[in-house]
């Protein structure tokens, strides 16, 4: 075979490979080629870290986290946390990387994942915290005994997974969005405050202010004096009970539906409340706290007494010594003693005697 058929012949094989071949001469009737390229492909990607697992560990490393992202390398991928890298890299795909965590000092720090193709670039995504997590507030920060407060716990380091105690007591239904907020289901427990804490693979939150948490007692209302006003409103009412607070908007006073305008708590035990307008009828008189509602009962019922009205006198004149009776006739008169006074000009009546809402002497 000539050395031009076999330098063809080569160069026809090395274009079926994808490759480009130079012959350059050769000695003994052997042609020789330079293979010029190789098969089509693209230098390796920059990889990414989309998602680490566990987010947090102990000082002391040793925790086994997994790392989803992209142009992962077999053999060719390392793993730092923060400036220390990894050990026991363990690439499983071009997406998952197994490493053991090394040691590090408390806080915060970047997996990263180097390669050919470079280094991953940080985001919140790749975070990993060694040390326990920490609470920097909790919201609301206050709920009844009773439990069933949904709270929203900031700070850093949490994970999916973690457990959240209230004292002493697991929370139900943790749910962590992120390495920074959670939320979490008060538990029930004794009026008194307690640190919420967060427990995760690099262990328990040290507890803080900024982690408190208040259980108040349900208040209860046990009298209210005056019993009875105006369908317009406008009455203050004394409200006698228990665990009122009284801080500036902590405690709140309905009349049936409607909520009193004015609330001012001097102690845990007595409020004052201006009646709201409603209509005539009988209401329970509730007071809200963070702690519950108060139960109803007859002796927080409140009357609005509707305007009485006057249709006729008889008789319609008498001496100026005075001494006449005279019955009145109207509606929305009240018989019980006292409850109604009658008034001729700006004088009372000393004897008012009232049979039915609608018939009154004096």
């Amino acid at each position: 075979m000539s050395r031009d058929h076999e330098a063809g012949t080569l160069s026809l094989r090395a274009r079926r490979l994808g490759v480009a071949a130079l012959a350059l001469g050769g000695t003994a009737g052997c042609a020789v080629l330079f293979l010029l390229g190789s098969p089509a492909s693209s230098a390796p990607g920059q990889p990414t870290v989309t998602a680490v697992s566990p987010t947090a560990g102990p000082t002391a490393g040793g925790t086994t986290v997994t790392i989803t992202g992209t142009n992962f390398i077999a053999l060719d991928s390392t793993v730092n946390f923060g400036a220390n890298p990894g050990t026991s890299v363990q690439v499983t795909g071009t997406t998952t990387i197994t490493v053991i965590s090394p040691a590090g000092s408390p806080g915060l720090v970047d997996v990263t994942v180097a390669t050919a193709g470079g280094t991953s670039a940080t985001s919140p995504a790749d975070d990993f915290t060694y040390g326990p997590a920490s609470i920097s507030s909790v919201s609301p920060a206050v709920g009844p005994t009773s439990g069933g407060t949904s709270v929203t716990i900031t700070g850093t380091g949490f994970q999916i997974g973690q457990t959240v105690d209230f004292g002493s007591t697991l929370a139900s239904h943790p749910s962590c969005t992120s390495t920074t907020s959670c939320t979490a289901t008060s538990p029930a427990e004794a009026a008194g405050t307690v640190h919420i804490t967060v427990t995760t693979t690099g262990g328990t939150s040290p507890t803080s202010p900024a982690d408190e948490f208040t259980y108040d007692a349900m208040p209860t209302v046990s009298a209210i004096s005056p019993t009875a006003g105006p369908t317009g409103g406008g009455t203050t009412v004394t409200v006698t009970g228990t665990n009122f607070l009284t801080g500036a908007g902590a405690t709140t006073v309905d009349f049936g539906l409607t909520a009193s305008s004015t609330v001012n708590c001097a102690s845990t035990t007595s409020c004052t409340a201006t009646s709201p307008a409603e209509a005539a009828s009988t209401v329970h008189v509730t007071v809200t706290t963070p702690g519950g509602k108060s139960a109803s009962s007859s002796a927080d019922d409140f009357t609005y007494d509707a305007v009485p009205t006057v249709t006729a006198i008889s008789p319609t004149a008498g001496p100026a010594g005075g001494g006449t009776t005279v019955n009145v006739t109207g509606t929305n008169f009240l018989t019980g003693a006292g409850a109604t006074t009658v008034d001729f000009g700006l004088t009372a009546s000393s004897t008012v005697n009232c049979a039915s809402t609608t018939s009154c002497t004096a």
